[in-house]
């Protein structure tokens, strides 16, 4: 056995105790971070189950605004999903994709950026055309 191979032996039992470390650190983290939500969880059925009994209607409002809230995301996550399925369009080569304006003012930003790119892309793209 070489000094060179016994070297990285070492090196490598000692990377295999820090993977075997880091594993358990995460496992045990991913533990607690599920009994915690699990008591979150169990927290919200029970103030629920109170709130059903001592008021009716403050859970119609709760529901109203699980609603309300949904709502707001889908419509946040249809906006994500035309900007993923345009920059998707733009890494196959097409390059005339454009995004429409939104009436969300970060949208309508994010949408203007995109063809801003879009167009800029196109330009560089027809101007080495030109050149070779």
């Amino acid at each position: 056995m070489t000094a060179l191979w016994r070297i990285n032996l070492w090196v490598t039992l000692f990377f295999a105790l820090v993977a075997l470390l880091g594993t358990a650190l995460l496992l045990r983290q991913g533990s607690a971070d599920v009994q915690r939500e699990m008591r979150a969880a169990e927290a919200m059925i029970e103030y629920l189950q109170v709130a059903a009994q001592c008021d009716p209607a403050s859970l119609l409002a709760w529901l109203a605004s699980l609603l309300s809230i949904a709502w707001a995301v889908r419509r946040g996550l249809r906006v994500l999903d035309g900007l993923l399925a345009g920059l998707a369009r733009v890494s196959q080569g097409q390059l005339d994709v454009r995004l429409a304006a939104h009436s969300m003012p970060e949208a309508r930003s994010l949408a203007g950026r995109f063809n801003v790119m879009a167009t800029t892309l196109q330009q560089v793209q027809a101007d080495n055309a030109e050149l070779t």
